[in-house]
This record gives structure tokens, C-alpha cells and sequence, in this order.
């Protein structure tokens, strides 16, 4: 049984972070090696999507990278918020709620994205791992990072899984069913792929049977989510008179093997065609773009605006002039957002004549963890009916001679705009 919606981690966070401990010596070894392969100075800006409370960025963040953490439980990033605050890491990490398969980040914008265990709980797999090869800056990469098996026991959750399936249940599959599916694909997209594994990254977790029987029965791993609970009560209570009835008993420490991998993932030179398979768009670019922020895209719709006198529309605001027209709300079509910001601005309606283009503007804003790169789609309009009052106290609308338009705008992107429109004559 397959799933379409990726796996959300909402209520597991009480006993993640137990349940999925490694060992810290060779976790930082791990760490070193990278941070020696990829140094933050020359490798400063890391994503990691599917961050959950932060075990892995904020090590990363410690050695002095700067981190963007993507999730969809809001309980993860909460988790992972106060854990960044506790430790004095908060000017370093930026937390999103956001999904892997739909990155709310512009393309080329991180030197590393760091993927962990990730790809099992979601469905469209490689449509995440082409999004975050999109995300990279030429020359950076992808890792996929294997932390071991934390404090689970293979073959004990092994044997709930039979259990459960005895009695009719079908475990769904979300995503991929070993990192190799990952690597072969991305291998097919063009990238190089290297493998690290060190002897002083591997050690031993001591887990008690009574420990481990403990966490399946809280439903600290994934796969338990969702088998119901007269399934899960039936199962455990199986498993807990084996334990019982067992030689060794309950309180008896069960040996798990563990060990830390690196697979890295590097893109084809994304001056080539392999750009097209990833996603990017060619379209002019206006603003000041800092090589270390991270931008988040606002698509959005704006007009040249002609009433009867051919006089374009800009409204006047505290932070300067613009065309009509702003961020795309939903599912909206670039005309629908045009037509409902001039509406909300204006107070009439218009009647779209054409598309002039796309591009986009890079902005700072002041007070917000991301600065926004502005998809703009920009149409040519004429003024319909009134449509009552506006919502925009500070917007002022005036009409001005098309050859005033373009000196009077604040962005380069509306003055980019109004040079593609040639009035009728």
C-alpha cells in the first residue's frame, strides 16, 4: 500500500531525540571530516529539509556554518527553535515550515543541503531530490547523512512488523526503500557521488529489551504511526510475554551495531543542460542580490494600467512608487492576482490586453528572517468599472504620462516592465 502525502513527524517529538541518539565522539569526527571537506568560510550557507528538532544543524551551526531548517510538523520546528535558542545559536539558524517536494527558496541559493533519513516518508522522492539540487549554488552538494539506528533494535522491530502483518495489516509505503534508490537517480540526473565511511564513526548502542519494548509501545518510530491501536495493544502485548518468557529476560542488554555515512551528491555543472532537469528558469533578474542571504519567492501579478487619456496607474506609498498589482494569494492565476490587488488598490476592475513578461527582484525586508525574491509577472490592463472602496490606506493612486512612469518607479523590475509595453498608437 502506497501513500501520496509525505510523513509528518507531529507527535513523535517527545522521544526523538532518545530514541534516535548516536554516539557523540563519532558523531563529531563525522562532523569534522565534514566541515574539513566542505569549510564553512568557503561553504557557509546550509539547508537541511526534513530538520526535525535540529539534531544535525545545530552541530553545523556550532562549527560555524549558517543553517535553514525546512519541516513539515510545526511540532519539530518548535522543538528546534527553543533548542536553538538554548543554545545561543538563534543568529544562525532559520526555521521554515515547508515541504521538501516544494522548496519556498529561490534556485542557487545554499552551498550544502544535508538530507537525513529523509526520502523514506516521502512519496515524491525525486521530485525532493531535484528541488534541492535546484536550491545549490554551482559547485555545491548534496549529503546524505546515515546516523545509525539510534537506540532501535532491527530485528525486535522487525518482528513487530510480522506480527502486525499477520494479523491483516499492510505497513504503507511513503518513499524510498534504501538511500541506493536515492544515489542511482541522482547518478541519472548527471551528479558524481562519493562514499565515506570511517572505522572511527561505527560503535555499539546497549539497549535493555525493556527499554525497546518500552519506545515501540509509545509508537516512537514512524512505521507504528499508523497501525491501529487494536492492532499495536495486540502486537505489544505479544511481544512483551515473549520478552518475559525469554532466557534472557526483560532487563537484558541487547547489542546494536551502529555507524555513521556520508554519500555526497555533487550536481552537473549547472551552466549546462542538465539546468533544464533541475528546474531553472531564465528570466532578468533587478535588485541587490547578497551571495550569503536566503530568499524566499513571492510570486505575484502587477499592471500598466491605461485609463482613456493613456495614463498609466502607480500608486504612491510611504516606501516609494509602484505599479498596481502584489503577491499571488492560494492558487491564483497571475491574471486572477492582478485583478483582485488592482481591485483592493484601485477600486475599479480592469481588462487584461497582454502579457509583457516575467522577472524577477531581490529585496531585503526589514524585520523578517528571509529577504523574498519577487517572481513578478507583469501584464498591460485598461481600467473597467468601479468597484468600490479601496483597502490600501497608505497606497494613493495618480495617473501619469507613460514617459514619466519609468523614472518614478522603485524597482528596477517595474521599470524593466514598462520599457517591454508599446502603447498603441
Amino acid at each position: 500500500m502506497s501513500t501520496t502525502e509525505s510523513m509528518s513527524f507531529d507527535g513523535f517529538t517527545t522521544l526523538y531525540d532518545q530514541t534516535r541518539s548516536f554516539d557523540p565522539i563519532c558523531f563529531g569526527r563525522s562532523l569534522d571530516w565534514l566541515a574539513t571537506r566542505f569549510p564553512p568560510r568557503q561553504f557557509r550557507s546550509v539547508l537541511e529539509p526534513g530538520v526535525g528538532t535540529g539534531r544535525i544543524v545545530l552541530p553545523l551551526a556550532g562549527r560555524g556554518y549558517q543553517v535553514t531548517g525546512l519541516d513539515i510538523s510545526e511540532e519539530m520546528l518548535g522543538v528546534c527553535v527553543a533548542q536553538s535558542q538554548s543554545m545561543g545559536t538563534g543568529g544562525v539558524l532559520h526555521c521554515l515550515r515547508a515541504d521538501a517536494t516544494r522548496l519556498p527558496l529561490s534556485s542557487g541559493v545554499f552551498d550544502l543541503c544535508v538530507a537525513v533519513h529523509l526520502f523514506y516518508f516521502i512519496p515524491d522522492w525525486r521530485g525532493a531530490v531535484r528541488e534541492m539540487l535546484r536550491a545549490l549554488r554551482p559547485g555545491g552538494a548534496l549529503i546524505l547523512l546515515h546516523t545509525g539506528n539510534g537506540a532501535e533494535v532491527p530485528r525486535l522491530n522487525e518482528h513487530y512488523r510480522e506480527l502486525a502483518q499477520a494479523l491483516g495489516y499492510t505497513f504503507p509505503t511513503y518513499g524510498v526503500r534504501s538511500t541506493r534508490d536515492v544515489v542511482d537517480y541522482a547518478a541519472s540526473l548527471g551528479c558524481a557521488v562519493e562514499r565515506a565511511e570511517k572505522p572511527s564513526w561505527e560503535w555499539t548502542t546497549q539497549v535493555s529489551a525493556r527499554k525497546a519494548l518500552s519506545h515501540l509501545r509509545a509508537r516512537a518510530y514512524s512505521f507504528t504511526k499508523d497501525v491501529p491501536e487494536d492492532v499495536h495493544g495486540a502486537v505489544m502485548d505479544r511481544l512483551q510475554r515473549e520478552s518475559l518468557e525469554g532466557a534472557a529476560g526483560p532487563d537484558s542488554a541487547i547489542h546494536v551495531p551502529n555507524r555513521i555515512s556520508i554519500v555526497i551528491v555533487s550536481p552537473p555543472d549547472q551552466t549546462n543542460e542538465g539546468n533544464t532537469q533541475l528546474g531553472q528558469r531564465d528570466i532578468p533578474e533587478f535588485g541587490d542580490r547578497k551571495p550569503d542571504e536566503v530568499y524566499v519567492p513571492r510570486p505575484g501579478a502587477y499592471g500598466l494600467i491605461l485609463n482613456g487619456e493613456g495614463r498609466i496607474a502607480v500608486m504612491q506609498t510611504p516606501r516609494g512608487d509602484f505599479l498596481p498589482g502584489g503577491g499571488t494569494e492560494g492558487d491564483e492565476s497571475p491574471e486572477e492576482t492582478l485583478v483582485r490587488e488592482v481591485r483592493e488598490e484601485c477600486g475599479f476592475s480592469v481588462e487584461i490586453i497582454e502579457r509583457l513578461g516575467e522577472a524577477a527582484e531581490y529585496r531585503s525586508t526589514a524585520g523578517h528572517e528571509f529577504s523574498i525574491r519577487k517572481e513578478c509577472v507583469f501584464f498591460a490592463a485598461t481600467v473597467g468599472d468601479e468597484c468600490g472602496a479601496t483597502t490600501e490606506a497608505d497606497h494613493t493612486l495618480i495617473w501619469l504620462e507613460p514617459h514619466e512612469v519609468e523614472r518614478r518607479l522603485a524597482h528596477g523590475s517595474q521599470r524593466w516592465a514598462v520599457r517591454q509595453f508599446r502603447p498603441a498608437s
